[in-house]
């Protein structure tokens, strides 16, 4: 019985030939609503699937975000953070609880008339701050 499968899809779709291994990476970063870290996504898989090695989630990882299934987020906090691609955002990472949330992007909202003659791949918008939950007027 074949039947479909969003996520096998996806990788062939992006040209990635879909292993079990890339198959239940991506299964579970498309199901996160979170920013899960390399080391988050390899504690929980490795207990589904024992066999599945921290290397071949960091060079997955790699691959996914090359081919733009995924985005990795730098934090400059701990480790890089990954979310799937789906519509373009950018990120607010409190300084005080860590909790990074997604902000809508006004199109061409971040792109700058210096960039003239240039061609814009990727726009990441990263914000630092303190959330309203840990904000001093809140408290």
């Amino acid at each position: 019985m074949n039947t479909f499968n969003p996520v096998v899809e996806k990788l062939r779709e992006s040209g990635i030939q879909p292993t079990h291994q890339r198959i239940i990476i991506l299964d579970y970063i498309m199901k996160q609503e979170g920013h899960p870290t390399a080391d988050e996504i390899n504690r929980v898989l490795q207990k589904e699937s024992p066999a599945l090695s921290k290397a071949t989630v960091y060079n997955t990882l790699k691959l996914f975000t090359q081919k733009g299934l995924i985005h990795m987020i730098a934090t400059n906090q701990d480790e890089n953070r990954y979310e799937i691609a789906d519509h373009p955002h950018g990120h607010f990472i409190c300084s005080k609880c860590s909790h990074i949330y997604d902000i809508e992007l006004k199109p061409d909202s971040v792109i700058s008339d210096d960039l003239s003659g240039f061609t814009v791949e990727d726009t990441q918008l990263l914000i630092k701050g303190i959330c309203p939950k840990c904000s001093p007027d809140n408290k």
